[in-house]
């Protein structure tokens, strides 16, 4: 959206809350966390209960639906530590030492640095 608010995700919260967690581990490939996901709602959301079907988009997103997810968790993620850089640097701008560079230039003769050009060639 334009203002910058989510939409509403049709995935279940311990689904989508598993995808932040798989990408602040450094898990950014789709089918590695597809995997993943689907071990956590198999073996940990429905232990002993019936695990729902695979085309059940709420427990079992799409490829595409995942991409998006990681991509809002990468975002997320990122602006958590900028956050606190930019403080740092806001600190340390106060303490600026400046920073000098001397060159000497000397002038060289033609045919120094390239042997086969002669002096009248341009």
């Amino acid at each position: 959206m334009e203002d910058g608010t989510p939409l509403p995700s049709r995935l279940h919260p311990l689904v989508a809350e598993k995808i932040c967690e798989l990408v602040a581990q450094g898990h950014n490939e789709v089918y590695t966390v597809r995997k993943q996901l689907r071990r956590f709602v198999e073996r940990d959301m429905f232990k002993s209960e019936e695990v729902p079907e695979r085309h059940n988009l709420c427990y079992f997103p799409t490829v595409i639906d995942i991409k998006n997810h990681i991509h809002e968790a990468q975002k997320a993620l990122q602006m958590g530590p900028l956050a606190t850089s930019d403080t740092e640097w806001k600190a340390e701008a106060n303490n600026l030492l400046p920073e000098t560079l001397t060159l000497a230039l000397t002038p060289a003769t033609v045919g120094e640095f390239c042997p086969n050009l002669q002096s009248g060639a341009l």
